[in-house]
């Protein structure tokens, strides 16, 4: 019994456009994804009685591309799409990081105008710590093979921590998250879920060091 045309058709064109979408990439032009830091994981609250205060200064985008977070590419190496964010990813990651310092029970207020020298704090930063950053990451890329698509996305960040009274840097370091998936075919969603998991890793890892709770915790012991 021989199949009606229309069959055929149905079976052909998904299978025609997952190829098109695979070698050439999605649709063309610039497409706006909603990044956001992932729930899951909460600092550890390092004191009860007191509530230190500490000032997030505006992070520094040193990013190579500002006016982007990402590329498609086709199988030839062109590129065939762009993304960005709704929110600037500087926003985005100061967010992260003042949810996760409110968690370990500081009072967190904005500032901005701190070059993260330890010589220069501001006077009219009045907190008991001052933190700020470098944003030099925040990317997601995709490229085809032959069966799949693969995303890469990357976030890093320094992170440099004073004492304000003392005018010294208690701490400074850099974190990075990465993500790496395979998808079939690959849509907006799988570019803002990889590089949400990038960010989310890089942020819960400087939560999670403990070089970093100890400078704050030595500082404290000193403070209170």
């Amino acid at each position: 019994m021989r199949c009606p045309r229309s069959s055929y058709t149905f079976l052909i064109l998904p299978l025609a456009l997952g190829i098109m979408l695979t070698t050439t990439g999605c649709f063309m032009g610039t497409e706006t994804i909603d990044v956001e830091y992932l729930p899951g994981f909460q600092a550890e609250r390092l004191f009860y009685n007191e509530q230190p205060s500490i000032a997030v200064n505006k992070i520094w985008d040193e990013r190579p591309q500002k006016d982007r977070v990402g590329e498609g590419y086709n199988m030839y190496g062109s590129k065939v799409e762009t993304w960005i964010t709704r929110q600037t990813p500087t926003d985005i990651l100061e967010a992260a990081l003042i949810k996760q310092l409110e968690s370990m029970g500081f009072v967190v207020v904005m500032t901005s105008g701190w070059d993260l020298a330890a010589d220069s704090i501001p006077e009219y930063i009045t907190s008991d710590f001052v933190a700020g950053g470098r944003l030099k990451a925040f990317w997601v890329e995709s490229r085809p093979g032959l069966v799949t698509v693969s995303v890469n996305s990357r976030v890093t960040f320094d992170l440099v921590i004073a004492d304000v009274e003392t005018g010294k840097v208690i701490w400074a370091g850099q974190f990075s998250g990465s993500d790496q998936p395979e998808t079939i075919i690959r849509l907006d969603s799988d570019m803002r879920d990889s590089l949400s998991r990038s960010l989310t890793e890089a942020v819960n890892s400087a939560f999670q060091d403990d070089s970093v709770r100890r400078a704050f915790s030595n500082a404290l012991q000193v403070r209170f």
